[in-house]
C-alpha cells in the first residue's frame, strides 16, 4: 500500500484501499477487456499519485496509489511541453476536474 514504515500511517492508506479497490478492480477489468475487444495491442499503464507509472494489474490491487494522479500527471505534462519548447522556468496551473468529492 503507502510504502511508510509506521503502522498508524499505513492504517488509513490500507482502509482507503479497500474501501475503493472492489470499484476500481471492476472499472479496470471492463477497460482492459474493451481495449482486448477492440484489439488494442500496446502497453497500458496509469499515473500514481507520485508521478509514476503502473500497470492495470497493479492497480487493480492497489487503486489508492491512483488517487490525486491528476496534479501530479499536469506537472510532468507541463515539464514536458516546457523542455520541448526550450524553457528552463514555466508556470502550469491545475485547473481541476479529475478528481471530485460527492456531496453528502
Amino acid at each position: 500500500m503507502s510504502p511508510r514504515i509506521r503502522e498508524y500511517e499505513r492504517t488509513p492508506t490500507g482502509v482507503a484501499n479497500a474501501y475503493v479497490q472492489p470499484l476500481m478492480d471492476g472499472y479496470l477489468a471492463r477497460m482492459d477487456d474493451a481495449l482486448r475487444v477492440e484489439q488494442f495491442r500496446g502497453a497500458i499503464y496509469l499515473v500514481t499519485r507520485g508521478g509514476g507509472l503502473t500497470s492495470i494489474d497493479t492497480a487493480r490491487k492497489f487503486p489508492v496509489r491512483l488517487v490525486e494522479s491528476g496534479p501530479a500527471g499536469g506537472a510532468i505534462f507541463a515539464a514536458q511541453v516546457a523542455a520541448r519548447a526550450g524553457r528552463k522556468e514555466v508556470l502550469s496551473f491545475a485547473m481541476g476536474g479529475t478528481t471530485r468529492q460527492k456531496s453528502a
